[in-house]
């Protein structure tokens, strides 16, 4: 308990220490301030694990960063965040409850409305944006990613394992969606709902923890849960998002209604596996 204690004030103290700084800065309509130092803060839960670990001395064979993991949790950890927003915008689109638009128009309007500078609005192109959303936003993003798995799923939900596997990541998931909330209040992902936006949120991440955790404790590597998270930031910077706008009633795409269901359905399924609920050591590779 003392370890975890110790993980959270450093994760907690650095980060919205870091946010605070961001939103002293201008916040979300400093972009040149809000997303590096979104950007450093997700390096904080890692490097905090990491320091839990040196000064506890509880060492780090159970961290989950060596040995070999077959390729196919690769594909499948990557294949989710590709398919995940696929699904989403997919069915948006179908059901009618999204605005098609491939010219960029609607989402710089968007932008303006929200008084968020996009200098890059004229350079934005098809082909580009799809090759950084599939292939070089997954991995530039990957180190990031990790900085936070190594914290979240790497550490936390290994430590609170012994609360029982449902437990444990429902929890994991509550923090992790807690340690979100600065970002929301600045604006971020629910713009203009401070309230309810954080109450999305924390059901977001407790519903996506599920998924990462699943990852972590079937692969026996945080390397995959970060390429999982990485892939799915990826998405949500990337294409979709800025041609496929959904109705202001659904509280966004992957992060709103529609998404939230559709991730509590995969949720739901992983955690009928008995391979993750029996499971008395979770590092362990399968």
């Amino acid at each position: 308990m003392v370890g975890i204690i110790f993980f959270l004030l450093l994760t907690f103290l650095g980060s919205w220490a870091l946010m605070g700084w961001v939103y002293a800065l201008g916040g979300l309509q400093n972009p040149r301030a809000f997303f590096p130092g979104i950007a450093v803060a997700m390096l904080v839960p890692g490097t905090s694990a990491i320091l839990t670990r040196w000064y506890l001395g509880e060492g780090f064979d159970d961290a989950g960063w060596k040995g070999r993991v077959p390729w196919h949790w690769y594909l499948g950890a990557y294949l989710f965040g590709v398919l995940f927003f696929g699904a989403t915008y997919g069915l948006l689109l179908l059901l009618g409850w999204a605005t098609w638009d491939p010219s960029f128009g609607s989402f710089l309007s968007q932008m303006r409305l929200r008084g968020i500078p996009f200098q890059a609005g004229q350079e934005l192109r098809w082909r580009p944006l799809l090759f950084a959303t599939l292939v070089t936003g997954p991995v530039a993003t990957w180190a990031f990613a990790l900085g936070e798995e190594m914290g979240w799923r790497g550490y936390l939900l290994l430590r609170l394992w012994r609360w029982g596997p449902r437990r444990a990541l429902l929890v994991t998931g509550l923090i992790w969606g807690a340690w979100h909330l600065p970002m929301i209040w600045m604006g971020y992902n629910y713009p203009g709902y401070p309230v309810l936006g954080s109450l999305l949120m924390i059901l977001y991440s407790v519903l996506l923890g599920i998924v990462l955790g699943w990852f972590m404790l079937r692969s026996g590597s945080v390397w995959i849960p970060a390429l999982a998270h990485a892939t799915v930031n990826a998405q949500g910077a990337g294409l979709l998002p800025k041609v496929a706008l959904p109705d202001p009633w659904l509280m966004g795409g992957v992060l709103g209604w529609v998404g939230l269901c559709l991730l509590a359905l995969v949720s739901a399924v992983l955690l009928r596996d008995p391979k993750i609920t029996a499971r008395a050591v979770p590092n362990e590779s399968s």
